[in-house]
Parts: C-alpha cells; structure tokens; sequence
C-alpha cells in the first residue's frame, strides 16, 4: 500500500517569545496535565471502587457504559455549540467543573443511581473537554508547528494520568478509596487556575499564527464555515470515525476487565497498586513519544503513525487472553503507550486537517467522538458479558477481533489527510 504525503516537510520553527503567549502555552501544558489526572479517577479506578464494594462484571459494564452513552448523546449538539463560542475557555471551565462534582458523588454514596448519573455528566463533560482543548491549542500555535504542540499535549496528559494514577494507586492502598475521588477534585481545581494563564488577547491573535477557520475569531477567517451536513457527509471523516469506533470496541473494556478480575484474586497484589502500575507504564511511554509521533506526523504523513496506534490494540488484547497474571499485566500494558502516544496526536490533527478550510473543528470531533462512545459503550457491556458467560480470556480475543477489524479498514482504505503545504505567514510579520 502506497502512503500519501510521505514526502519530507520542513522542521516547523520554534514558536514566538511574547511574554503573554508563553505563559499561556505553559498554562496550556498544566492543564492537560491537571484535566488527564483529574479523568484518571473514572477509568480502572472506578471499576476497582465498584468491584470492592460488590458489584458484578455486569454491573461494572453497564455502569460505564451509561457515562459512555450521555457522552455520545451528547456529542454533536455540544459540537456545535462550542464551535459557535468566541471564547472556547468558557467550555473547558464549565467541564472541569463538572466531573469535580461527579467525584465528589462518587466518593461520598457509590449507589447505583448516584454512580450512573456521576458517569454520565463526566462523559458528557469528557465530550466537550478533548476537541476544546485542541480548539486552544490551534489558536495558540503556528500552524505548521501544530502536530509537535498536540504531541505536547498528549505528553502533559500522560503525566498527569500517570502521576495520578501512582497516587491514587498508593491512596486506594493505605487510605478509604473513596479519597482516589478526593484527589481528583484538587486535580480540577488545579486545571482551572491554568486554564486563568491563558489570555484572551492570545488567542484572538490567532489569525497572526495560523488559517485555520477553526482557530481565529470571526471576521478574520478566510473562508466562511461550512454547512454542518456537509462536514457530517466527508468521507474521510467517516471513515475516520468507523476505524476509531473499531478501536474502542475493542479497547475501551480491557483494563476495567483486568482490574476487576485482580480486585476478585485472592493472594496476588493489592488492585489499587497493580492498576495504578498499569496506568502509569503506559503513559510514561506516551509521554516519550508522542512530541516524536507530532513531529513524524509533521514530516512523513499522518497514516504511518496512526497505524502503529492501531496494531498495538490488538496486540494487547491477545497478549491478555494468553496471559493476564499480575505479573504480565503491566509488560503487556505497555503497548498501549503506543496507541495513547499515536491516537492523541493524530485524532486531533486530522480532523483539524479535514477541517481546516471548512471549519467545524469541534462539529468533526464530536462525530468521532460519537463513534467512539458507540464503540466504548458496547465494549465495556459486552466485554463484561461475555466474561461472566464465557471467562475473561473469551472476552479478550472478541475484543482483539473487533480491534483487528479497525486495524485492515484504515490499512486498506484511509487516506493521508497531510496538507501538501505549510501555512505561509502574514506579510510582514516574521516567522517565529
């Protein structure tokens, strides 16, 4: 298979010294940073909490799987509504707030009905959070630098999920676990103050750094939004959407599986440090790679990196069904380092590519975003199951299918949605 827009670009260039813009661009770094760790509480810790205060498989999937739906549900009129925001800080802050509450929930009655409805405003909150944040990112930085940016993001998400995930571990270990719910609410109360560092001048200046119709103020754009139908009928937008809805089939239910099932083994190590081991493997691994997966995207093309992304998931899940001891678990967890390193970069960067001329940043997001809730939502409910019919390791190999399904449809039939030509600057105004 020949690959698209393989041919070597040049090195983006190192971005401007206003005082205000680097304060904002650090202020951007910190909160990844705080937003992931303040997440890292409704993942496997979750399914650990749940499972100690005696919930089945079942239960644990149906549970996740409600805060999966609210977030699809969700997604498009969100979408547009943020796209239709001048100032997308308004919608991080209005989402951090929310899951902050929902742990407060959590910790304080985990019933059913509590927990189903917490789940579900952090998954309506996570749908706006993601393209939000990227929206941010493209008004702040040039545009040919923007793969190595959103690779920065993804780096400072990984260390906040793996830092909180080692506390929380060591949390959950010693203390109540209901405290994991506790740290995260000062993990969001540190995102807002970061999110205070990035200045509103800032990103009305973004038409100085890029053209993209997303990313500058109204007015300023070159070309006028497209209509919602038409960025709804892209192809490579769909198909897009198809090959990251295959990946959270078959990704989304393996570690709330794994931790279950070590939170039910008697003898082996406590669950909370074995999932806190598990997270943190991973996203030390994403936190290596992806400024470099940003910067391969920037000079080799989009889809060599997005495929390596997709071959770690089924690998995993199959390295699962062969071995899912304590012991493996973390090793075999390391793979998904490449997929969180590969997909946080890229998923941003080609919707901002299929978008660029159009606009509707947020609108495409979403529509990947409903692809992958639908994925997640019927992984995590039919991942638990079909453990509690048919044993875990039935469970990993359906999963490994449904990944490998993804993995030959974007082989096969994705296009490189690498623009041909960087963003030349504004007359004048020198490159940074």
């Amino acid at each position: 298979m020949a690959f698209k827009g393989m041919g070597k670009r040049h090195k983006p260039p190192v971005e401007p010294d206003s005082p205000t813009l680097r304060a904002g661009l650090a202020g951007l770094n910190w909160l990844n940073l705080f937003v992931a760790a303040l997440q890292a509480a409704f993942g496997p810790f979750l399914s650990v909490y749940l499972a100690d205060n005696g919930w089945t498989n079942a239960q644990l999937g149906f549970a996740l799987s409600v805060g999966t739906f609210a977030g699809m549900l969700g997604q498009v009129p969100a979408g547009m509504v943020v796209d239709a925001l001048a100032d997308k800080r308004w919608a991080v802050g209005t989402c951090i707030l929310l899951p902050m509450g929902a742990a407060l929930m959590i910790g304080v009655a985990p019933e059913p009905m509590v927990v189903m409805a917490a789940t579900a405003v952090v998954g309506l909150a996570g749908a706006v959070l993601g393209p939000s944040i990227a929206a941010l990112t493209m008004a702040l930085v040039r545009q040919e630098a923007l793969g190595e940016r959103l690779g920065n993001n993804t780096r400072f998400s990984a260390i906040g999920a793996g830092g909180a995930a080692a506390a929380m571990g060591l949390v959950g270990s010693w203390l109540p676990k209901s405290s994991m719910f506790m740290m995260a609410v000062a993990f969001g109360v540190a995102a807002l103050l970061s999110m205070l560092r990035i200045q509103g001048a800032d990103l009305a200046a973004a038409h100085t750094r890029t053209d993209h119709s997303a990313a500058v103020a109204r007015g300023q754009a070159k070309e006028h939004p497209g209509r919602c139908r038409d960025i709804m009928r892209d192809p490579a937008l769909i198909l897009f959407a198809v090959c990251m809805g295959l990946f959270s089939l078959g990704n989304a239910a393996l570690l709330p599986l794994v931790a279950a099932e070590a939170a039910r083994t008697e003898g082996g190590p406590p669950p909370s440090l074995l999932v806190a081991a598990a997270i943190l493997v991973p996203q030390a691994i994403a936190a290596m790679l992806s400024p470099w997966f940003g910067r391969l995207a920037q000079e080799r093309g989009r889809l060599i990196v997005l495929l390596l992304g997709f071959t770690a998931m089924p690998a995993r899940a199959l390295l699962f069904a062969l071995d899912s001891s304590s012991q493996a678990t973390v090793l075999i967890q390391s793979l998904d380092g490449l997929s969180a390193a590969s997909l946080g970069v890229m998923v941003p960067l080609v919707v901002a590519d299929i978008t660029r001329r159009q606009g509707r940043f947020n609108l495409a997001m979403a529509i990947i975003g409903v692809a992958v809730g639908v994925g997640a939502t019927v992984s995590t409910t039919l991942g638990g199951l079909v453990a509690d019919a048919f044993g875990t390791r039935a469970a990993y190999l359906a999963l490994a299918l449904a990944g490998s399904a993804g993995l030959a449809l974007a082989w096969r039939k994705l296009p490189d949605t690498a623009p041909q030509a960087d963003f030349v600057p504004a007359p004048g105004r020198a490159r940074a």
